[in-house]
């Protein structure tokens, strides 16, 4: 039976729902998206439709199924390699780099990293192109548990290695079952460390300063006031020599003024040099 249309109340406080508790803005003329993905939510808990589901939520705001609406409703677009300009600038400009400066080792985050892919294809960059690369953390990073949960299995269908996953590395790093799903190998695995975080929460566990922060294609999704908060804060997350990646489209204009601008056009941005080293690390 097809779901009955989102109310124009509901909607409301749907937008509100995931702009206070995600600092994502659905903005106007959504309600179909909202229709898919809570028709399907209503199915599963065996709920009538939206009506009934809006109501239980604000009934027990904090509920279980709170969390499940916010799971459903949340951009969880991902691939191996999304992005080939960000990855080939990272293989041909930063990381060397950074490896060249530091004696350290590589404190990397991806943040709001979805089902891994991202953080997995930083691993396979590294372990393909910089074997010597020593003491290299990848935290990863999602407010979702389910995501994470996926990323930490790392097994992937095979659309999802076939979308921007180099047949060479499939065949070296993941293992094939008769399901048609592929496993990626420990050596890959081990690499990368997932962490539950809601981008509105304190940075100040995540063992930071940076060399590196990817937040891409998250901000477009984030309303102003949201992206400069969270902006200001994941500069304090990165060392004074670090770097911050966004998203192809994404861009700091408007946004931040404590990033450099990129005057060769590509979506990376170092901090200015405007806070004492002290600083790097969000207090709680």
């Amino acid at each position: 039976m097809p779901i009955a249309p989102v109310s124009p109340g509901d909607y409301d406080f749907l937008c509100r729902l995931l702009r206070e508790r995600l600092g994502q803005d659905l903005g106007p003329e959504k309600e179909y998206l909202a229709e898919s993905r809570l028709g399907a939510l209503c199915h599963d808990k065996n709920l009538p439709g939206l009506g009934e589901l809006f109501n239980q939520v604000r009934q027990a705001p904090f509920s279980p199924l709170v969390e499940d609406v916010l799971e459903s409703m949340a951009i969880q677009e991902t691939s191996f390699f999304r992005g080939q300009n960000t990855f080939h600038t990272l293989k041909t400009v930063l990381l060397p780099e950074m490896l060249a400066h530091s004696n350290r080792g590589l404190n990397i985050w991806s943040a709001c990293c979805s089902t891994g892919q991202e953080p997995y294809s930083l691993a396979l960059l590294i372990r393909e192109h910089f074997p010597l690369a020593h003491k290299v953390r990848i935290l990863a990073t999602d407010f979702s548990p389910q995501a994470l949960k996926r990323g930490q299995a790392a097994r992937y269908s095979r659309m999802e290695t076939v979308r921007g996953l180099p047949m060479e590395l499939r065949q070296r790093y993941f293992t094939e079952f008769q399901d048609g799903n592929f496993l990626l190998h420990d050596v890959i695995r081990e690499m990368v460390e997932f962490k539950k975080l809601n981008l509105l929460d304190s940075f100040a566990g995540l063992g930071g300063p940076f060399d590196l922060v990817l937040l891409r294609n998250v901000l477009i999704y984030m309303p102003l006031e949201v992206a400069r908060d969270a902006l200001d804060r994941v500069r304090r997350a990165i060392k004074d020599t670090g770097c911050l990646i966004l998203g192809d489209s994404e861009t700091i204009l408007g946004k931040s003024d404590q990033f450099q601008i990129n005057e060769r056009g590509l979506n990376y941005f170092r901090p200015k040099l405007s806070k004492p080293e002290s600083s790097a690390v969000e207090k709680p």
